[in-house]
């Protein structure tokens, strides 16, 4: 019988600091070792965040969620709608 252990690792850092690359990558390999894709998930601390400012602005969550030009055009007004939420 094997031992399924929780472990949380948490990858933080700036801005377009490979994050997403690293971590991606370590799903993969997890799932290799393993053989198991369900024995790990990547959760994203932005991600209820993002999701409902894509419900409140009718975007694309998934988008959002990405590293490319649609997410970095809605930055910086999604960053005030979040401060403006949390302040709230």
């Amino acid at each position: 019988k094997r031992c399924r252990n929780k472990v949380v690792i948490v990858f933080s850092g700036k801005r377009k600091s490979g994050k997403d690359y690293i971590t991606d990558r370590l799903l993969e390999r997890i799932h290799q070792i393993t053989g198991d894709k369900n024995s790990c998930e990547i959760g994203r601390l932005s991600g209820p965040l993002k999701k409902a400012y894509a419900e409140e602005h009718n975007l694309d969550y998934v988008q959002l969620l990405s590293d490319g030009p649609y997410k970095e055009k809605y930055r910086a007004d999604m960053i005030k709608w979040g401060e403006l939420k949390r302040n709230n």
